[in-house]
């Protein structure tokens, strides 16, 4: 048969999920051990497999405070047709594909990935581009609406002053109290991976923490850091570089389905849906 080849990477793919032993090289996680020192920790946290990676990008889709991520799979090839794959984080200890549990496997060519709060309601939404690189292989973008988990959240809209204006580079340390454990969460200001990019704001779960203990930012270019305690959770927080008080915002919720919503009421449109609350939830 002529025009049609059947590429290595889709073979791989086949390969490892029938057992059976395949060449293609996984996608990397490395640990940073500080001073320069990363360590590989890919198989450690079980994801050692062949991905055929395009896009990815990472956020938190439950609010518990550890970093899951999506990844955009294909190649330019009309033969390298995989499944999108996302990987929610078991506590900080390996990572389990919740792909089929939240309806995330599009077959359609993934580029880029963008998590983000898009209603105003504290859990992360995502978006990922779809399609080929040829005209034949095109397809739309899909918006997965994130149905809420019950735990609690923090939202940061930051302005630089001396630093830059988006707070770019900038980096945010909160300290928590998520049942009896007391946890650090420590976020970046930035878009998150390449081709697509994440919410500016800076949306950080906190588990069942009733609020954060300490949030400290540093603020890019300038090493300045300004300090807030006992900052109730669920609110969204103007803070603008060196004022020792910071503004709560208040943001109406909105669906997505068309259905305006307001105060801190959580709702969601019908027929948008991501139900991650099945499966290996």
């Amino acid at each position: 048969m002529g025009g049609f080849e059947l590429r290595g990477g889709v073979t791989n793919f086949a390969k490892e999920l029938a057992g059976a032993a395949y060449s293609g090289e996984s996608d990397r996680i490395f640990r940073n051990l500080g001073q320069g020192r990363f360590q590989d920790v890919t198989a450690a946290l079980g994801v050692e497999k062949t991905h055929l990676t395009m896009g990815a990008n990472y956020g938190d889709l439950d609010n518990d405070g550890f970093s899951d991520f999506y990844v955009g799979t294909g190649s330019s090839y009309f033969s390298e047709l995989v499944p999108n794959l996302m990987y929610k984080n078991q506590g900080g200890q390996s990572f389990v594909d919740v792909t089929t549990a939240g309806g995330f496997g599009n077959l359609q060519k993934g580029h880029g990935v963008a998590f983000g709060d898009l209603d105003n309601d504290g859990d992360q939404d995502v978006l990922i581009q779809l399609g080929g690189a040829f005209p034949a292989d095109r397809y739309f973008p899909n918006l997965f609406l994130n149905p809420g988990f019950g735990n609690n959240w923090l939202t940061l809209r930051l302005r630089g002053v001396k630093s830059n204006r988006s707070a770019i580079g900038s980096r945010v340390h909160v300290r928590f109290t998520d049942g009896e454990r007391r946890r650090s969460v420590y976020k970046l200001v930035g878009s998150g991976g390449n081709f697509g990019s994440n919410s500016l704001q800076v949306e950080l779960g906190i588990g069942k923490a009733e609020k954060v203990d300490l949030l400290e930012i540093t603020w890019a270019g300038n090493g300045h850091v300004d300090r807030y305690t006992d900052v109730a959770a669920n609110q969204i927080l103007s803070i603008v570089e060196g004022n020792e008080v910071y503004e709560v915002v208040d943001q109406a919720t909105f669906s997505l389905g068309g259905n305006s919503g307001g105060g801190k009421t959580h709702r969601h449109g019908d027929g948008v849906g991501l139900d991650l609350r099945s499966g290996a939830f």
